[in-house]
């Protein structure tokens, strides 16, 4: 009898087959539904990513509208929202505080800021601070504030948060005039003899170190990226030629060593060397962010918070033969400056302190405010003998602007001139809170006469107004001089706390400027006296600074070489200088010895007339050791300085560029002996000059994750 297969194994086969199937499917249906979890995870894993960098963009959007206010000399104001249920309903604040919406990556990004209850503290001594050691910029002196942005990240279609992140954040307030050296552009350096700089060198841009002999450095030297993101490198060599020579050194803490030469100079320093420099040289940091064009001109901030506004009105029908100073009013009319005719009528009555004769030309004003009287009946049409604390002069011979034509607008300059101490005395003498034809009107008491110290001192404002005032090379410009003292010589005037002179036209100095007694310079002995009581805190703030030894020529009526009173006939507005004029020939214009101590801010040129790789190999623009412009032979004669050199773009008005040194009929200086130095008095915030301009910088103290979905 044949076999037949056994139904029970057959039956086990079956089994065995929907077994499988069941747990095949049990699988699949696993691995489905993992990667479905999987797939899922992963998209809210990056979705709250998005909303992560989505909530962090929104602390960076709110701290840059922080730091802009800080940039403008602005304090944020405003509330901020209750913390619970902040940024609903009715409770989202006020100003710069309140609640602000924005999208970012498809997500709805609100932030509020809350300010620090210490930043409203009445005594700033909780605010000011000298940089922690290991910080960048550590040891300067700075203004602190510290604010808090929240930032909620919530997703289209959902009103649950993806993200929601805090940022306590500190803003820095740090004074320019704390550098030796300060420029919101490319920055040189490469003096022919030795020249040391005690003080930090910065540059928003690339730096350039070179010298005929040696340069010594003995500050932290940094280099950040332009606004556009390019540059913030050093060089060890010239930007006009590719050129290194000399030696550079950067002082280190127990050594001196030199940034040597290596390869060209139109490449960057490797960043190896610059780390053996143990952080002295630091480069590629953020931009630092400085004061707008528009802080210095009318309506900005130095207009409007000047002590007193003066200013050369070549307005009338006549032009220059109308010429007359006025004192302005803040205030703007189709947005030019208004005149105060009262304080016009009484700067009128000033004269000057300075005893000595007027060392430059004026020409009659036919008895407008600002006109000088007869010097004698023989000269009544021409001179004046009464010098005003404030006239005018057209005798300047200005060879850098225009060296070649002297019938051009721009070979005479226009010039306000101002005798310091003789405006200081006016101020004093006509001081009033009450009288409207009295300075300081309106003004609260201890603020009403020139000791005030409503901004750290006083602030003045000088302009030319005319037709040409706002051109290329404007032919326009500001003289200060007796100022070696800066003080009043009234019987019981208060002593100034501090002067700070701004112009939006060139500025010259003539003569020593708070220079009478001894000054923190490398030639003398021991150290600066702090206590100085002659020193006062100043700045001269302008569109380009020259400086003038205040020389006086042999001739009969003692006017200066650069200038020829003489040279003016009533009716004539210019005249030719001829080859033969001794002032035409540079050897004939020799500077006296001068002392200047005062912060500079102005704008200066720039090598091949742009920043950056562009304009290498190109003009020189002098560097900063030729930053004060001058005009006389300097050789053998020691120009000594203590300040703080800080340019922030290129010259508006005087656009004539670096003209070189020597030259005889047409040359227009030689270099001086130069004894320069970093002030360090400014070191201390209390010795700043009044209204010191500053950059602004932002410092992440903590940063909090506080939820996620």
């Amino acid at each position: 009898m044949p076999n037949r297969p056994s139904s029970s194994r057959g039956g086990f086969a079956v089994v065995t087959v929907l077994l499988l199937t069941v747990v095949l499917g049990a699988l699949l249906v696993a691995m489905f539904a993992l990667t479905n979890t999987e797939i899922a995870s992963s998209r809210v894993n990056a979705d709250i990513t998005s909303g992560f960098y989505a909530a962090e963009a929104g602390l960076n959007v709110r701290g840059e509208l922080i730091r802009r206010e800080f940039q403008g000399y602005n304090r944020p104001s405003g509330t901020s929202p209750e913390a619970t249920d902040a940024c609903s309903g009715l409770n989202v604040g006020t100003g710069d505080m309140a609640c602000q919406t924005l999208d970012v990556n498809d997500r709805t990004v609100t932030t509020y800021v809350l300010e620090d209850p210490r930043n409203n503290d009445p005594d700033d001594r909780d605010r000011a601070i000298t940089v922690p050691p290991g910080e960048l910029f550590a040891g300067l002196s700075a203004i602190q504030y510290r604010y808090s942005v929240f930032s909620e990240a919530v997703p289209p279609g959902d009103d649950r948060p993806e993200a929601l992140l805090e940022m306590i954040f500190r803003v820095r307030l740090v004074p320019l005039f704390q550098f030796a050296a300060f420029y919101d552009k490319d920055l040189e350096i490469a003096p022919g003899p030795n020249m040391t700089l005690d003080g930090r060198v910065h540059a928003n841009g690339d730096l350039y170190l070179n010298a005929n002999a040696t340069l010594q450095i003995n500050g932290q030297v940094t280099a950040a990226v332009r606004s556009g993101g390019t540059g913030g490198n050093v060089h060890r060599g010239r930007k006009d030629a590719n050129n290194c020579t000399g030696t550079a050194r950067v002082r280190i803490p127990g050594n001196n060593p030199a940034l040597v030469c290596s390869g060209s100079s139109f490449n960057p320093v490797p960043q190896g060397t610059i780390d053996t420099f143990q952080g002295q040289i630091r480069t590629r940091l953020d931009t630092l962010t400085v004061p707008p064009p528009e802080e210095f001109g009318f309506a900005g901030l130095y207009w409007n918070e000047a002590d007193v506004r003066i200013a050369l009105d070549l307005r009338g029908t006549d032009g220059v033969a109308n010429a007359r100073a006025v004192v302005l009013r803040s205030e703007l009319s189709g947005g030019l400056p208004q005149i105060d005719a009262s304080l016009t009528a009484t700067l009128d009555t000033c004269l000057a302190n300075d005893p000595a004769p007027r060392g430059y030309g004026v020409r009659p004003h036919q008895g407008l405010p600002g006109s000088p009287t007869p010097r004698d009946p023989g000269d009544a049409a021409v001179y004046g003998s009464d010098v005003r604390a404030v006239e005018w002069s057209n005798s300047f011979r200005d060879r850098r602007e225009n060296r070649n034509n002297d019938n051009q607008r721009t070979s005479y300059r226009l010039m306000l001139e101002v005798d310091v101490r003789g405006l200081l005395d006016c101020l004093q003498a006509n001081a009033s809170n009450a009288d409207p034809t009295n300075f300081f009107a309106g003004r609260t008491s201890g603020h009403n006469d020139i000791g005030t110290n409503r901004n750290g001192g006083l602030v003045w404002y000088f302009t030319v107004l005319g037709n040409d005032s706002n051109a290329a090379s404007s032919g326009y410009g500001v003289r200060l001089r007796n100022a070696e003292v800066l003080g009043s010589g009234l019987p019981g005037a208060p002593e100034i706390n501090g002067l700070t002179v701004v112009s939006d036209q060139a500025v010259f100095t003539s003569g020593n400027y708070n220079g009478a007694t001894g000054r923190p310079f490398p030639s003398d002995a021991g150290a600066p006296n702090p206590a100085d009581p002659l020193w006062r805190p100043a700045a001269i703030l302008a569109d380009t600074i020259n400086v003038l030894s205040g020389r006086r020529g042999p001739q009969a009526n003692n006017n200066q070489y650069h200038d020829d009173p003489s040279a003016y006939p009533v009716g004539s507005m210019y005249t030719t200088d001829s080859i033969t004029s001794n002032r035409r020939v540079l050897g004939n214009r020799q500077a006296n010895p001068t002392t200047i101590a005062a912060a500079f801010l102005a704008n200066t040129d720039t090598t091949g007339g742009v920043d950056g790789t562009t304009g290498q190999n190109g003009a020189y623009n002098g560097g900063l050791e030729n930053y004060p412009r001058m005009h006389e032979t300097w050789t053998n004669r020691t120009l000594r300085y203590a300040g703080s050199f800080v340019s922030l773009g290129e010259p508006e008005r005087s656009t004539g560029g670096w003209p070189g040194t020597g030259g005889g009929n047409t040359g227009v200086y030689d270099a001086p002996i130069r004894d320069w130095n970093y002030d360090l008095r400014f070191n201390d915030v209390a010795n700043l000059p009044p209204l010191t301009p500053r950059f602004v910088y932002l410092v992440q103290e903590r940063f909090i994750r506080e939820f996620e979905r």
